[in-house]
């Protein structure tokens, strides 16, 4: 058995589709994915945005109320980063930090962060000292006042602030359970396919080729059609068959005799002349029999399509008549039948 026939019968249909239906699964998953991504890194920026710019109108709500009093405002600030940086949700400590102008003057920043007094709104990634930062700037220009809120990059604020990862993780849980309903469907699906298996190894037990019965299932249907129509043509083929070796054995059956009957004249008569005529006799027959075997030789190999050329030829009748009637002249003899021909 070869390496190719071995890997065909090792192959398993119910796997063939459990991997296409979790080929399926995994595209639509991957787009879902996708999709989630790209909302995020959209929408999400847009919120985060959103967010930033009505948490710093509250500072600035706060700074223009206590601005008069600069220690104090600061040190409020500072808590609010410091309650900040304690809100994560995953027990991290996040990096947030508030930077605060009234008027020209920088009343609280942070080391390496732009001391630039702002002139408008902001959104955006700022990249400072190899780190990325993303800083959400409002200024209030009738109060001469400007904030900015620093906190990591847009791309990790986006994740961070949405049910990205709650969304997704679901989805890829789910994956592998729903696999076990498909194994489920495909062993119960592909039942009747089995059925139908079994069916054909009784007849190949039983060398019955009755055909098989329909099922109510469209897509076996056109396979058991063909089945069947295969089942008819091998019924056809035996009968030729056994047709074939019937008339094999009726035609050997008279040559045999015939050498058969002058073996035993050879071997009896004491008459030279019929023991030579018996010569002849025998040696006829068995130019008939090598004559014969290459016309069933010839048979096969047409049958088999190897040589499908037919050669034509006259034959007197009466002269074959005679020959086979000389052939089969000392069996008649042994069995006291006198046999005559009369024909032309």
């Amino acid at each position: 058995m070869s390496a190719q026939t071995r890997k065909l019968k090792e192959t398993s249909l119910r796997r063939r589709l459990l991997w296409g239906f979790a080929l399926c699964v995994g595209l639509i998953w991957t787009s879902i994915v996708c999709w989630g991504v790209y909302t995020v890194l959209t929408g999400g920026s847009a919120e985060v945005r959103h967010e930033a710019n009505a948490y710093a109108r509250q500072v600035l709500a706060v700074v223009g109320t206590f601005k008069d009093e600069p220690d104090g405002l600061i040190a409020a600030l500072e808590k609010v980063e410091a309650i900040e940086r304690e809100s994560d949700e995953d027990g991290e400590v996040a990096d947030f930090h508030i930077q605060l102008w009234i008027g020209d003057r920088v009343i609280k920043s942070r080391d390496g962060f732009p001391d630039e007094t702002p002139v408008e709104d902001f959104f955006g990634d700022v990249e400072i000292d190899e780190e990325t930062w993303l800083r959400s700037t409002t200024v209030d220009k009738d109060e001469a006042l400007a904030v900015s809120l620093w906190t990591d990059s847009s791309i990790t604020a986006s994740l961070s602030g949405t049910d990205f990862f709650f969304f997704v993780l679901p989805l890829f849980f789910s994956l592998p359970i729903l696999l076990i309903p498909a194994w489920f469907m495909t062993r119960v699906g592909l039942r009747p396919l089995g059925d139908v298996v079994t069916e054909i190894s009784v007849r190949v037990d039983s060398g019955e080729l009755t055909p098989l019965s329909q099922t109510r299932y469209r897509e076996l249907n056109p396979v058991i059609d063909a089945v069947n129509r295969l089942m008819t043509r091998l019924q056809g083929q035996l009968r030729r068959e056994r047709g074939f070796v019937a008339d094999v054995a009726h035609e050997l059956k008279t040559p045999m005799a015939i050498m058969q009957s002058n073996v035993g004249i050879i071997n009896t008569s004491d008459d030279e002349t019929r023991r030579a005529v018996a010569v002849k006799d025998l040696s006829s027959g068995i130019d008939r029999g090598n004559h014969l075997i290459s016309q069933l030789l010839r048979m096969a190999r047409m049958e088999q399509g190897a040589d499908s050329q037919i050669v034509e030829r006259d034959l007197d009748l009466a002269e074959f008549l005679r020959e086979r009637v000389i052939q089969a002249e000392p069996l008649a003899s042994s069995r006291s039948i006198a046999l005559a021909v009369k024909a032309p």
